[in-house]
């Protein structure tokens, strides 16, 4: 009988002890979710804020310093693949309307297919333009008008 007693003792210590091994690796999963969704959001957000800026007049090709930006969203796009972008093409004020929207566009498509290179699904890219309708900055200077020439980024899942 006491024998008895001693292993239901040592029986409901072992459930107890593994009953707490379980609720902690519950936490620390818990915790690793939330630490993911959080560099998650992150990332996202330093997407977002990416601007791929300085582009020089009526030109769309992407200099060293744009591409190195869009390493950086090609990263972040592939360790999230579940993510979807489109790119957002700016222009400055400088010429007609109608050229700038087109220009803004073929700047959104040179980063599109530049990060296709870099492995991210071309159905996950779409690519618009503003031309000059969005300026971030008066046109009253040539460092103005550079910042205004630019792309952005925006995220959707």
């Amino acid at each position: 009988e006491q024998l008895d007693l001693i292993e239901k003792q040592q029986a409901e210590e072992a459930a107890r002890i593994a009953e707490q091994k379980r609720i902690e690796e519950e936490k620390r999963k818990e915790e690793e979710r939330r630490k993911a969704e959080e560099a998650r959001k992150e990332a996202i957000k330093s997407v977002q804020e990416t601007i791929v800026s300085e582009y020089a007049f009526d030109t769309t090709e992407l200099s060293q310093t744009q591409l190195n930006d869009l390493d950086s969203v090609a990263s972040i796009l592939n360790k999230y693949a579940e993510l979807k972008l489109t790119i957002v093409g700016h222009t400055c004020k400088i010429g007609y309307k109608n050229i700038n929207r087109s220009k803004g566009l073929r700047r959104a498509e040179s980063a599109k297919a530049y990060l296709v290179e870099k492995g991210i699904a071309e159905e996950r890219i779409l690519c618009e333009s503003k031309g000059e309708l969005e300026l971030i900055v008066k046109n009253n200077s040539k460092e103005n008008i550079a910042k205004n020439r630019r792309l952005e980024f925006v995220i959707s899942e």
